[in-house]
Order: structure tokens, then sequence, then C-alpha cells
């Protein structure tokens, strides 16, 4: 069974060092612009594992108050540089957030 009218669009970014790696579904985006609340829940937790990893995380909330996943992506570290690196792709991600919202 497929869905047809789903997007698989999906923005792999690397840093100049290719340490990171996000990914951002076009569906999500859609979703957040389209049905959700103006605002942004952030976090970060750590992944158990041989690599250690950290997935940072950005959450939404929809027009029924449940939990909407925005974007995420997965560092070696959670620190300032992965963080900005995040926002910027975030921002990026959702330009045009508020344009035709009353």
């Amino acid at each position: 069974m497929s869905n047809y009218e789903s997007n698989d669009d999906v923005c792999i970014e690397h840093d100049s060092d290719n340490e990171f790696e996000t990914d951002l579904l076009d569906a999500l985006r859609k979703g957040f612009l389209e049905g959700c609340k103006p605002s942004i829940g952030f976090d970060g937790c750590h992944l158990k594992g041989p690599y250690g990893d950290v997935l940072l995380s950005a959450i939404g909330l929809d027009g029924n108050n449940q939990l909407f996943p925005i974007a995420f992506t997965i560092v070696e570290s959670e620190n300032k540089y992965a963080w900005y690196f995040f926002f910027e792709l975030l921002s990026n991600f959702l330009a045009g957030f508020g344009k035709n919202r009353e």
C-alpha cells in the first residue's frame, strides 16, 4: 500500500567538516506551517549505543495540542556549535512562517 499524495522531499545538510547531518522532511514543514500553533520547543537527548551521539529536535503543538515533530538532527555532542547549526538550518527551513496567519 502506498500513499500517492505523500511528498518524500528530504533535505540533508552537512557543515564544512561533514560533522552534522540534518534531516528535514518537507511534510513536517508543511504541516507545521499550515496547522500548528506559533511556538516551538527544543530538546536534546543522548542516544545509547556504540556511538553515543545526541538527538536534537524541534517540536510544535498542532491544533489539538498534540506534539508535532518539526525537525531533528543527530550530532556528536550537545554544544553551542551543534545548536547554532541546528537553529540556522531550522530558520531557513521554516522561512515564511507567519506570513499568511492572522
